[in-house]
């Protein structure tokens, strides 16, 4: 085997395994931005379940109040005051 011929070999092995970790990097990445969307995508829903309770103790006729351990008020709806 030729020494261009080595040198050619050696070149290829060094592309594909700068190939190969580039791939596995995309791959992490990809990984990485599905689970920043999926995270995103339960906090918009768990927003969205809050905004609800929200409005409905806001609009609640009945009054409610929600304390602390130590029995301090944290919130009171607009019936309570």
């Amino acid at each position: 085997m030729g020494s261009d011929c080595r040198m050619g070999l050696f070149v290829f092995k060094k592309l594909e395994d700068f190939l190969m970790t580039r791939k596995s990097t995309y791959e992490e990445l990809g990984k990485e931005v599905k689970a920043v969307n999926k995270e995103s995508t339960e906090r918009r829903l768990v927003e969205e379940e809050l905004n609800t309770v929200r409005a409905a103790l806001n609009s609640a006729a009945s009054g409610v109040i929600i304390t602390d351990k130590k029995g301090r008020i944290k919130y009171a709806n607009p019936a309570f005051i």
